[in-house]
C-alpha cells in the first residue's frame, strides 16, 4: 500500500491477518455489535468482548474480542476508526519519547526564582510495538504514526534494542 495517502512517497508492506493487536484504550470502548473501522482495512463489528476477572471494576481491562469483518459497511457512518497490527509479521519494539515543557510558567515576576518552576520529569517515554516497517527506517528519518503524530527517529531499530523515536511536536496545545 502506499505510504502515505496523498503524497508520492513509495510503498509500504501491510501484513493483513485474523489476529490483531488494538490499543486498550479503544477496545475499552466499544460496546456489543457496535461497528468500528479498522483504519486502512474496513469495517468490523464487535461479537464479543471478553474481561480479565478481576474483583475491582476499574482494575478490568479487555483481554480478548472477537471481531467479524463487514468490508462493504461505510467508513463514513462509523465513529470510531481505529488503528491496528497484524500479530503476523514482525513486530518492531520501540520506545516513543515526548517531551513536556522545561518550565511550568510563562512569565517571572522579579523576585522569583526559575527554579521553583521547572517540570519535575519533562519526558515521557512509553514502550510500544510498531509493524515492520518501522525496522527499515533510518536516522533522522521523519514518519507518522496514524493518531499519534509525526516522529523523528532518533536510533533506528537494531536487534535487541527498541527503536528510539522523539515526537515532533505540532503546535497545538494540548
Amino acid at each position: 500500500m502506499p505510504k502515505h495517502v496523498k503524497y508520492a512517497l513509495g510503498n509500504k508492506r501491510v501484513v493483513f491477518s485474523s489476529s490483531v493487536y488494538l490499543e486498550q484504550e479503544d477496545a475499552e470502548s466499544f460496546e456489543q455489535d457496535e461497528e468500528i473501522t479498522l483504519m486502512n482495512w474496513g469495517n468490523a463489528i464487535v461479537r464479543k468482548i471478553e474481561r480479565s476477572l478481576l474483583q475491582n471494576p476499574l482494575d478490568r481491562h479487555i483481554t480478548g474480542l472477537e471481531l467479524e469483518l463487514h468490508l462493504q459497511g461505510d467508513v463514513k457512518k462509523t465513529k470510531k476508526k481505529v488503528t491496528w497490527l497484524s500479530q503476523d509479521q514482525e513486530l518492531v519494539p520501540v520506545d516513543l519519547w515526548e517531551f513536556d515543557h522545561l518550565i511550568t510558567k510563562d512569565k517571572f515576576e522579579g523576585t522569583e526564582n526559575p527554579e521553583d518552576f521547572l517540570t519535575p520529569n519533562s519526558e515521557i517515554i512509553t514502550a510500544a510495538l510498531a509493524d515492520c516497517n518501522v525496522a527499515e527506517l533510518k536516522k533522522d528519518d521523519i514518519m507518522q504514526f496514524d493518531r499519534k503524530g509525526y516522529y523523528r527517529v532518533d536510533r533506528p531499530f537494531m536487534h535487541g534494542q527498541p527503536a528510539q523515536l522523539f515526537q515532533i511536536p505540532s503546535g497545538k496545545a494540548k
